[in-house]
């Protein structure tokens, strides 16, 4: 299945480490909702430059880099595009 999704040019939101799981929701307004969710039972570091915004979780800002526990969570409110 990845090898088709690459071929039709689809990529995820957010570059993330292998056993990250990235999922990303649109409301109408254009604001993006990011979650990220560690598959596993060792801490990583998500880092992309477009993963700005607020940790919903956490309640704290994110400038590109979000830590994840084990097995933890993060969801990152990113703001839409000004026009």
């Amino acid at each position: 299945l990845r090898r088709v999704a690459v071929d039709a040019g689809l990529r995820p939101p957010v570059a993330a480490p292998a056993g990250v799981e990235v999922c990303e929701r649109h409301a109408a307004d254009g604001t993006r909702y990011t979650f990220l969710l560690n598959h596993q039972a060792a801490a990583v570091t998500v880092s992309d430059e477009s993963l700005h915004g607020h940790e919903l979780l956490s309640d704290r800002a994110q400038t590109g880099r979000v830590d994840l526990p084990p097995l933890g969570v993060a969801i990152v409110r990113r703001e839409p595009p000004s026009p």
